[in-house]
């Protein structure tokens, strides 16, 4: 799977950007660590965190769009 680098803009289905702020690892219940994007919706800067692998079934399954790429 290729990450998408910090920067890199997202359009949900709701029609709201969201940026990938960071890139890190976190434990998700039992480890090991999965990468997980750290994304801001620029709307009103909430801040969430997902595992990288949702974000890009997301894109895959166009509920996600890909805008534009650091």
């Amino acid at each position: 799977m290729k990450l998408y680098r910090e920067g890199t803009l997202l359009r949900c289905s709701s029609g709201d950007l969201w940026m990938i702020t960071e890139i890190t690892k976190k434990v998700w219940g039992k480890p090991p660590a999965q990468l997980t994007y750290t994304e801001v919706r620029l709307r009103d800067s909430y801040i969430t965190q997902s595992p990288c692998r949702f974000v890009h079934y997301d894109i895959s399954v166009n509920t996600t769009e890909l805008v534009s790429e650091a």
